[in-house]
């Protein structure tokens, strides 16, 4: 009957460009409400993260209906007769709750901070003014970066046409191609986790221990985490070469797309990554990057293994698939040509972020100003 909002649940109404949340994954009887005696709050609530890394993200959204929350999210009610729901969703908006967060491990925020808060008040009339003057000028900034979305997924789709046929030979023919299967470019490795509960394994440890959180670019040269000499003498976790390609093979983002980089330094891996350290008599690390990154949704798709609550790859499917490959030295060229065009892309890329950034400075802007009663 109630919708159990968490964090989530806010994330996924901003993250769809709305504000109201019509919807939840999880929901309430009034059995279980009156087991659990939570507290129900009513419709046009302000609701956003109180606590954690989401903190940080100031996402807002407006309860539609009666529902629930869980500890991680607090929701501010608007007096029909003093406030409008979306004046005070606007306002809050242009809170950065960070600021108030207090200085302990986990940010958060308490009642007692948000209480402190004064709110701008105005006849309903003005307020209805000045969030539809709000709405249109966000509509303008929305409508730009509609556009900025489509031109860096244009520039995705760019570069993963140059890959595709940069590996294929059609930028620049191979005299002659060898067919194989991964298992027989190198030598492959897993990784492990050296025991948490021995503490000279990770105290000042400076062996790069990677997991899947620190596959988040094309090279490799320090984690979040980091090992000791010990840790890779007793453990699971063996040093790997720089100049390997490191896959991710089991984690939720194996979803959407497979993880890979070169280690540019030597390092560890944890046990949800594969290491191939390749033959360089027969192929490159570098070159190994752009075929895995040319065929990613290929080997993810073929290579998947089915009926796990995690995602993960199949590693035997993983090792039967079968790549082809140019000479060495035609290696090189392909290697030289893809660094070039993806300079021009990621810097295309780049610039869009930057936008992006801008169109969000320029709301805190607008909010700033209607609050301060310059809109209308």
């Amino acid at each position: 009957k109630y919708p159990f909002y968490k964090v989530g649940d806010i994330s996924k109404t901003v993250q769809g460009g709305r504000k109201i949340m019509d919807g939840a994954d999880n929901y309430i009887s009034d059995e279980t409400l009156n087991e659990i005696r939570a507290k129900v709050i009513p419709q046009n609530t302000v609701v956003f993260a109180k606590i954690g890394e989401a903190l940080k993200l100031n996402r807002r959204a407006i309860t539609s209906t009666e529902s629930i929350i869980d500890n991680n999210v607090v929701g501010v009610f608007a007096d029909s007769k003093k406030v409008l729901p979306l004046f005070l969703y606007y306002f809050f908006l242009k809170i950065d709750l960070s600021k108030l967060s207090r200085a302990t491990t986990v940010p958060s925020v308490r009642k007692t901070d948000l209480e402190q808060i004064s709110v701008p008040l105005t006849d309903l009339d003005v307020q209805q003014k000045i969030v539809d003057k709000i709405e249109e000028l966000f509509s303008v900034v929305d409508q730009q970066c509609k556009q900025i979305l489509l031109m860096s997924r244009q520039a995705s789709t760019i570069r993963q046409s140059l890959l595709q046929a940069a590996v294929l030979g059609r930028l620049s023919p191979f005299s002659s191609v060898k067919k194989t299967t991964l298992k027989e470019l190198g030598s492959w490795s897993g990784g492990g986790t050296p025991s948490k509960s021995v503490p000279k394994f990770w105290k000042d440890g400076d062996i790069p221990w990677v997991s899947p959180k620190d596959m988040k670019s094309r090279f490799i040269i320090d984690s979040q985490d980091k090992i000791t000499q010990e840790a890779v003498d007793n453990s699971s976790a063996k040093l790997i070469s720089a100049g390997s390609l490191l896959i991710v093979t089991r984690s939720g983002i194996l979803r959407r797309t497979l993880p890979v980089a070169v280690a540019k330094v030597d390092v560890t891996v944890n046990q949800d990554i594969k290491a191939l350290t390749p033959d360089e008599n027969i192929i490159l690390g570098d070159y190994l990057l752009i075929l895995f990154e040319a065929f990613n949704q290929d080997i993810r798709f073929k290579c998947s293994k089915s009926g796990t609550t995690v995602e993960s790859i199949e590693y035997p499917t993983l090792l039967r698939y079968e790549v082809e490959y140019p000479s060495v030295d035609e290696q090189k060229k392909v290697i030289q040509m893809v660094n070039e065009f993806e300079s021009i892309i990621f810097a295309e890329e780049r610039s869009l972020k930057k936008t992006n950034k801008i169109a969000d400075r320029l709301k805190q802007s607008i909010l700033k100003q209607a609050f301060a009663g310059e809109l209308i």
